[in-house]
């Protein structure tokens, strides 16, 4: 049977690669719906949707259709195309297409995003929710009373999925893995090369357990082993961020050596906007929602900081974010909650998948909760795990969070400064991936290889030149 050309750019590619097999699904041309965030994608993007099994074992036999994004090669045409992979779990594919329009990676070859089921355009769960979280939520000024609206929330929402016909147990990084498998049959290639950060190295791993003989050329940014429980050492991992961004910030002498850490700082900013939360009125989140006011509390001032730790930005910058803080405000926090907020996110995406994978046991909750409770409360690290106690989401299959083997070549990257996944986080892959090269890139934060220059270019040379001798551009 001929393989009929719905992606112009990719058809050297599939006929080099050969059809796809037989009753494989195949990619629908699609109107492009983006608002807003997204610019200048005309001419540049070509959007296409899938469908496939909502549930492939013992569930619904229904279908769902997922949005693919495909990013048009700039330089030329014919480049093999990259498959990447979101993090998350939840954020929409449009915040993808915003992002890597400008990633030098598109001068040699196209970029495919495959939108996960459940979020933006590929049928996303709840999305009621992020505009009742502003209302009922983020417009309390209690934490603990915030704590349980959330949660009720999100048991409403897995209670609405269901009675909307939907198979919420069909949210899993397992399935998400099937899904990048129908992606590889409709596109006709035998071999599919892999970039996946955050979350998406989670989902990469369980893809090469599914399918390991199709993987080509693989990087893993800010990995996490699939069998990890990023709560259990997400409060650690903080504090060492903030003393080495403290170290920095006096050899740069910007900071005065004698006066308080950033960590002191912000142990001190925390109680007392717990105390005396601030109010920011008419807040709009994204161009849908408005809402009359949410309150800033302990928790919002250290997701503030958190989030400038996640992004690797200039030291000096963290002393004048932990400033604003203290000085209270209003119009750099009104600024700055309006750019955390995540148009598109899917809530019950997030914690549907995540309610499945890895997660830490009640006694080290315990122990983390008596080692540091200003930060555990601050950071929410317990919120997750009460969640997923007090629903009725299936538990994972047996081998689901199993430590995946592959003996391929990987490049595996991590940010120096990542306050998420730095390099002690992906360390337990060197036994399953004897293969992978570990690097650590000094300045960076959370996902170096999508934002920092240096690190774009060894993600650039290396799906250029896989098996060559590494060159380190952070370094040079």
């Amino acid at each position: 049977m001929a393989l009929r050309c719905l992606i112009p750019l990719l058809c050297a590619a599939a006929f080099a690669f050969g059809a796809p097999r037989a009753g494989a699904q195949a990619l629908e041309p699609a109107a492009c719906h983006f608002g807003s965030e997204v610019q200048a994608w005309r001419g540049q993007v070509i959007c296409h949707r899938l469908s496939v099994s909502e549930a492939r074992e013992g569930g619904s036999a229904g279908e769902i259709e997922l949005a693919v994004y495909e990013l048009k090669q700039r330089n030329g045409e014919g480049g093999v195309p990259v498959i990447y992979l979101s993090g998350g779990p939840g954020i929409s594919g449009s915040y993808y297409v915003n992002l890597l329009l400008r990633h030098p990676l598109r001068d040699d070859r196209p970029i495919i995003i495959l939108e996960q089921r459940g979020v933006g355009q590929s049928g996303e769960l709840c999305p009621s929710v992020r505009r009742n979280y502003y209302r009922r939520v983020a417009s309390r000024q209690d934490n603990d009373l915030r704590r349980r609206q959330f949660i009720g929330l999100m048991l409403h929402c897995f209670d609405q999925v269901r009675e909307d016909g939907r198979d919420l147990d069909a949210y899993t990084t397992v399935e998400n893995a099937a899904d990048l498998a129908d992606l590889r049959r409709a596109l006709g290639f035998e071999q599919i090369d892999i970039w996946a950060v955050s979350y998406g190295t989670v989902l990469a791993q369980a893809y090469m357990r599914l399918e390991p003989q199709h993987v080509g050329t693989i990087v893993l940014d800010a990995a996490v082993p699939i069998d990890y429980a990023l709560e259990g050492n997400l409060i650690q991992n903080f504090r060492a961020v903030l003393a080495a961004r403290w170290q920095d910030c006096i050899a740069e002498e910007v900071c005065p050596a004698g006066g308080p850490s950033f960590e002191e700082r912000l142990e001190a900013i925390i109680p007392e906007y717990n105390r005396r939360p601030l109010r920011l009125l008419g807040f709009s989140p994204e161009p849908s929602i408005v809402v009359n006011y949410v309150y800033v509390t302990g928790v919002d001032a250290a997701g503030i900081v958190f989030s400038l730790l996640y992004e690797h930005p200039e030291t000096r910058a963290i002393h004048r974010v932990l400033s604003l803080l203290e000085r209270g405000s209003g119009s750099f926090l009104r600024a700055h909650y309006q750019r955390l907020a995540s148009p598109g996110f899917s809530f019950g995406m997030h914690f549907a998948v995540n309610c499945r994978g890895a997660q830490p046991g009640e006694e080290l909750l315990t122990a983390l909760r008596e080692s540091d409770p200003l930060l555990f409360d601050a950071m929410q690290v317990g919120f997750q795990h009460e969640l997923c106690t007090n629903s009725d989401l299936a538990p994972a299959t047996e081998d689901a969070n199993d430590p995946v083997r592959y003996p391929g070549d990987v490049l595996i990257l991590a940010g120096r400064f990542d306050p998420i996944t730095p390099l002690s986080v992906a360390a337990p892959l060197r036994a399953g991936f004897p293969g992978a090269t570990f690097l650590e890139i000094r300045g960076g934060g959370h996902g170096v290889s999508r934002s920092m220059p240096c690190a774009q270019e060894i993600l650039r040379h290396y799906f250029a030149n896989p098996g060559v001798p590494i060159r380190n551009f952070c370094i040079d």
